[in-house]
């Protein structure tokens, strides 16, 4: 049997010391879905990272192909409603770094509310001259404040619990969410994105990227911002337009925005939002953090993906259910059982 990564890993001794011996480990290492080579007709299984976007054309190559494992949370970037179309099972790792994530957003958050990027720009200027705590501006406490989170699932049900340990109130949106889960966690549900908006004094997203979600941070959802609101994104960065922050930003409507993902990725340095970003505009000055996709990041995370995505080589290999399937509604003529 075989295997096959198609991007990224360098290496397969994770992977490998899972599947055993009996399934061969191949690894692509392409940039997108064009460097893939006819050959991965041959592959009985496909572990994926987010480089390669696994389109109808890729999936029409695997030929022999029984599962497409997403190395991560997110699937948009592969073409999951056609794969179950073809019977083939699209599975996830949905909870390798629940708290990674959540603990980066937190990150975010503090060093941002904190200012502790300006301080540390202007003490390595002039550590002497600079000496003051106001050269951090406005830094108001959290405390007593309200987290609002788009999104209440695993990560985001983990934000809502360290939010709570700092004293915040949480409020949260997610339609999907069954009733009764708020009071479990002691947060509050609002019934619309303005409205959480609208309350919150820090937005927190933990959303997946669908077509209901892309796009969803407008504009139009800015203008309800609270007076001071700050916006972290951890989630997907099409779930955020560029263009809305900017103007939201500019205009004082939004306080600071603090992002791990954005919309384009690599950033294009002439969008608005990244080109002030990148020349620190005064009026973006300490009101804008980036970090580059790094917050599924961590040495446990990164052995846990990588090991729980490969487990599901091994069921397949000894004929077990298939876990965390996420086309199951689309899936047509699967061989294999999937819960």
């Amino acid at each position: 049997m075989k295997t096959g990564i198609l991007d990224y890993s360098t290496e397969a001794d994770i992977e490998q010391s899972v599947v055993g011996p009996g399934m061969e480990i191949i690894l692509y290492q392409a940039e997108n879905e064009s460097g893939l080579p006819d050959t991965i007709s041959e592959l009985d299984a496909v572990l994926v990272w987010h480089h390669v976007q696994v389109t109808r054309e890729v999936i029409d190559k695997l030929s022999n192909c029984k599962c497409i494992v997403r190395i991560g949370t997110g699937y948009d970037s592969v073409d999951y409603k056609y794969a179950g179309e073809m019977g083939i099972p699209v599975l996830n790792v949905p909870d390798y770094g629940t708290e990674d994530v959540a603990e980066h957003a937190m990150a975010l958050m503090l060093s941002l509310n904190r200012s502790i990027p300006v301080y540390q720009e202007m003490l390595l200027k002039d550590i002497q001259g600079n000496w003051s705590a106001s050269i951090g501006g406005y830094i108001p406490r959290i405390s007593g404040k309200t987290m609002g989170i788009a999104g209440l699932g695993r990560i985001g049900t983990a934000m809502a619990m360290r939010a709570r340990g700092m004293g915040m109130q949480v409020i949260f949106y997610d339609p999907y969410v069954s009733d009764g889960y708020d009071k479990a966690l002691q947060c509050n549900r609002v019934e619309s994105l303005e409205e959480l908006f609208e309350n919150a004094d820090f937005v927190s997203l933990h959303t997946l990227l669908t077509e209901e979600t892309k796009g969803m941070v407008n504009d139009d959802i800015l203008s309800h911002c609270r007076k001071n609101l700050m916006l972290i994104n951890t989630s997907r960065g099409k779930v955020v337009k560029n263009d809305a922050v900017y103007r939201a930003l500019k205009s004082g409507k939004l306080r600071a925005f603090a992002a791990d993902v954005l919309e384009q990725e690599p950033p294009d340095k002439t969008d608005n939002l990244i080109e002030a970003y990148v020349k620190q505009e005064d009026f973006i000055r300490n009101r804008m953090l980036l970090t580059p996709h790094s917050a599924f990041y961590g040495e446990e995370s990164r052995y846990e993906m990588r090991y729980k995505a490969a487990e599901v080589v091994k069921r397949l290999m000894e004929g077990l259910p298939l876990r965390n399937c996420i086309n199951k509604e689309y899936l047509r003529g699967a061989r294999y059982e999937v819960i």
